[in-house]
Formats: structure tokens, C-alpha cells, sequence
């Protein structure tokens, strides 16, 4: 019998882990992904590597929609600047090309899932309306560590950076021509993104401290006037909404789960491991370094316990990397 897998969450990390896990021979379950509106941190279009996508595309043995390369100008506070073509991409668009794959991969669906690990600790079990079952393995990609901790005997502990992203987006149209592009101005306590994806959206996020809603108008002048006169006739006309997004995010958060008995396999990806705020693409970077991770242990012939090492190390690694940049400021939660 070939083993068997259970992916609760149907973000990018959830989709990608059924994919790689499908890949390597494994019978995949998956919570069913919601098409309604996408939450607003999916609105978000992103700025990647070449390298990134690269990872990415190895671990899923597919080129994923939902992305495409585009001219990006950015600069800071110091004078530096650069001006490159970089794979841009739209969180909700790739997510979807993921979940279209995902079902070509034979993974199966089901909405309203309860799961609850057995007795023994050598599985968990799954149930569905009026299906059931059991697996081998549980995916955590929710997101969050309440899911978990809404689980008798299971305690979940967040921890946060010290300190708090307060971010106000827009989004809008372009008309230009068919081409994603990013104009970024980067500072220590403020910084200001205009993306735009391949269908011509927008969406300009500023990154300030303070309660009252910046002026988008003042933030879209110091844009453009910054990326230069050579970018004029690749922006064409911008319409923006007039009512911002705001957002409040921890500068980054951490999720440590234990238990009063022992869980059965038990492997834990993207947010629902550890959390950084949507600048730039960081999250994307670090799903592709998880799922690469996953994808090589499984080429190895690895336990899931081993598969759980490797993924904590990673996050440590980064957490590490996050406390530094932060001055090793943190908090409990």
C-alpha cells in the first residue's frame, strides 16, 4: 500500500507539499481550496528571484502559473538602487495554478475536515461528512498554529519579534502595456511598493508607523518620480481605489507546538512554521526552500521524523537571521 498523506491548509505551502508529496508516490488528501474572494495578504503581488522560481519549479517538476518576468526599479535611503528583470507574481494566481496541478496530481479533496490524531500515535484520523479515514502523515500549512491548538492535548506557543508591520494597501488597474513591473522605495521605518501583476492589476502598499491613513496620491508622486522619466511609458494610467487595506502583522512570529502524549507524524510548512511579513517575497522565498527540502527527503527514502528535522532546522536558521536584523528583540504570545 502506498503511504498516505493529509494536507490541511490551501495556501501555496499546502498545495506545493501535495504536489511534492504526490510526486514521490504518496496517496494525497487535501482540504478542498476556497475560490471566493482571497483573503487580503493573497492580493499581494510579490517580487521574487530567478533563483527562487528555479528551487520552486525543481521541487513541484512543473513551471506554475501565476507569474511572470518583469522590470523592477528599486532603491533605498543609502543611494543604492537596482533596476533588473525579476519574476514577479501574484500570490492568489499561483495558488491557483498550484491547486489546478495539485488535482492533476491525483490529490483528493474534501471540504470540512476534523482530524484527530489515534490513539496509538501511529496515525491520524480524518473525517469528511459522511467519508473517513486514516493517514500516515498531517501537512500543517494553515497558516497559524490555532488550528492545531484547537486539538485536545496539543499546546500551541507563537512567538513574536518585538515590534509591529503596519502597512495601508490600495489596489487599482493599469492599462500600460502587458507587462508586470515593481517601483520600490525602501527605509528603515518606511517604505513605499507599486506592483503591478501581468493582468493589470495594482497594488501599492506603504509601510509607515502612526494610526492615520497616509496619503496614497503623495506616496504614487515619490514613486514615479524616483523610477525616472524612462519608466513613463511603461506605467501608463493608474487608478486606485479609494478605500485603503490596513494591515497589522508581527515583523515576524513563530509557531512551537507540543503535546501531553505522543503525535503521530506530524510536519509543519510556510506560515504554519514560521511567519515573516509580505516584503518582497520573503514567504515565497521560504516555501521554496521547505518544499526543496521536503522533495530531497523524499528522494532520500527519509522518515517523516526526519523530514520534521530538516524543515525546524530551516525555520531556526531564519529565525535566527529575523532576530538578528530585528536587534534580537522578541516577545511571547
Amino acid at each position: 500500500m502506498p503511504q498516505r498523506a493529509l494536507i490541511v491548509g490551501e495556501g501555496i505551502a499546502g498545495l506545493g507539499a501535495a504536489i511534492v508529496l504526490a510526486r514521490a508516490g504518496w496517496q494525497v488528501a487535501a482540504a478542498a481550496p476556497r475560490y471566493g474572494k482571497p483573503a487580503s495578504h493573497r492580493q499581494h503581488a510579490h517580487l521574487s528571484s530567478p533563483a527562487v522560481m528555479a528551487q520552486l519549479e525543481a521541487s513541484l517538476g512543473t513551471t506554475p502559473g501565476g507569474w511572470a518576468m518583469g522590470r523592477a526599479a528599486v532603491w533605498d535611503a543609502a543611494g543604492r538602487r537596482d533596476e533588473s528583470e525579476r519574476p514577479i507574481l501574484c500570490a492568489e494566481a499561483l495558488r491557483r495554478s498550484l491547486a489546478a496541478h495539485a488535482a492533476r496530481s491525483g490529490v483528493r479533496w474534501h471540504a470540512n475536515l476534523a482530524v484527530t490524531p489515534s490513539t496509538d500515535a501511529a496515525g491520524w484520523h480524518w473525517r469528511a461528512g459522511a467519508l473517513s479515514g486514516t493517514v500516515d502523515v498531517l501537512v500543517d500549512a494553515t497558516g497559524s498554529g490555532h488550528w492545531l491548538g484547537r486539538m485536545a492535548g496539543i499546546a500551541v506557543t507563537i512567538e513574536e519579534l518585538a515590534g509591529r508591520d503596519r502597512c495601508w494597501s490600495w489596489s487599482g488597474l493599469n492599462d500600460g502595456p502587458h507587462q508586470p513591473w515593481l517601483i520600490a522605495a525602501r527605509g528603515t521605518a518606511r517604505s513605499a511598493v507599486l506592483l503591478r501583476a501581468a493582468d493589470g492589476t495594482l497594488r501599492l502598499t506603504l509601510r509607515q508607523p502612526g494610526t492615520n491613513t497616509p496619503d496614497p496620491v503623495a506616496a504614487l508622486d515619490g514613486l514615479l518620480i524616483g523610477a525616472g522619466a524612462c519608466w513613463g511609458g511603461r506605467i501608463g494610467t493608474i487608478a486606485l481605489e479609494a478605500r485603503a487595506l490596513r494591515h497589522d502583522s508581527p515583523l515576524a512570529r513563530r509557531t512551537q507546538v507540543s503535546a501531553s502524549t505522543p503525535l503521530p507524524p506530524l510536519i509543519r510548512l510556510g506560515d504554519g512554521l514560521i511567519q515573516t511579513a509580505p516584503r518582497l517575497g520573503q514567504g515565497i522565498a521560504q516555501i521554496a526552500e521547505q518544499l526543496d527540502a521536503l522533495a530531497d527527503a523524499l528522494a532520500a527514502g527519509l522518515p517523516p521524523t526526519e523530514w520534521h528535522c530538516r524543515l525546524d532546522r530551516l525555520a531556526q536558521q531564519r529565525w535566527a537571521g529575523l532576530m538578528l536584523g530585528a536587534g534580537l528583540g522578541r516577545i511571547a504570545a
